[in-house]
């Protein structure tokens, strides 16, 4: 396909992605899309990703790095091979419904957004730990959250238009958390964020007690390391003040359940009443991970 052709380049950083590349870019190349397109691939993988994309996705391109490259550092390499004037950003765990790339564009043309983002749906829900661990990751972006303006959207599902996020990129390459980063940079400069549930990927969580709560934990580094960067970042009093720490476990509790009730997501708050002890355990891991990293950022002023 010529470049010039291109309207949308969709950019997938992935790292030993062997399990889920294979549904995630079966469901792209098979978009009810008819603007033109491209798939790019950022990988830093260890396992076979890079052979399963060359033998079954000859019409992607693959950009492979011989050593570990985060998802940050990974799309912007992305950018600076992407031919289109709107970008989308899927995860390697992620699989698209049919018409995402469609209604991203449509959103887009029918509004001045800086960047359009969809919601995840629950990709294990036979797993009890991957959906307890889905439910306080994406409690904003839940099939069930209602459309409209926003601050905060996820790289997993979003499509950005390429003029605003090459002058608002971020140069901090930590993960989980850049995506906070980007889009408060793009909230704090004016540009509307929209966020609209229509826009569908399945998110393919994590399952298993210690490899969620070892998610969880980093979750809760990255978020304290995105508010020592950006200090008006929602959440920052946690930083300025440590002992209140202690209240954020019962903090996210309330915060998801006002969320699932706000939405009228009944099934999903009935999976967190139920498994409230479970999920105490996760916030109780990803407070941790939040105040360790501050108490260690603030033992080194001190020392």
């Amino acid at each position: 396909m010529d470049a010039s052709q291109v309207t949308l380049s969709v950019i997938v950083p992935s790292y030993n992605a062997a399990r889920t590349i294979k549904a995630c870019l079966t469901s792209l190349i098979n978009q009810d899309a008819k603007d033109p397109y491209e798939i790019i691939v950022v990988d830093s993988s260890e396992d076979e990703t890079p052979q399963i994309i060359s033998e079954k996705f000859p019409s992607v391109r693959l950009i492979h790095l011989n050593q570990r490259t985060l998802p940050k550092a990974a799309r912007d390499l992305g950018l600076m091979h992407a031919a289109g004037q709107f970008v989308a950003m899927i995860d390697a765990d992620c699989v698209a419904a049919p018409d995402v790339l469609a209604q991203m564009l449509e959103r887009h043309r029918n509004g001045n957004y800086a960047a359009v983002g969809g919601a995840l749906r629950n990709g294990t829900p036979w797993s009890i730990t991957g959906t307890v661990g889905y439910l306080c990751e994406f409690s904003r972006q839940l099939p069930s959250a209602k459309k409209g303006l926003t601050r905060a959207l996820v790289t997993a599902n979003v499509c950005y238009r390429r003029d605003v996020l090459e002058v608002c990129r971020i140069s901090e390459n930590i993960w989980p958390g850049e995506d906070a980063l980007l889009h408060w940079k793009i909230y704090k400069s004016g540009w509307p964020l929209l966020f609209d549930p229509e826009i569908q990927v399945t998110h393919l969580n994590r399952t298993g007690l210690k490899a969620v709560l070892r998610h969880q934990h980093r979750l809760g580094l990255t978020q304290a390391q995105a508010r020592k960067i950006a200090p008006d970042l929602p959440g920052s009093i946690f930083v300025k003040y440590p002992i209140l720490g202690l209240s954020l476990p019962l903090v996210r509790l309330l915060l998801v359940s006002g969320r699932l009730i706000s939405y009228r997501d009944w099934r999903n708050f009935a999976i967190v009443c139920v498994l409230s002890p479970m999920f105490m355990a996760y916030a109780i891991i990803w407070a941790w991970g939040f105040v360790r990293e501050v108490i260690n950022e603030q033992s080194l002023r001190l020392s």
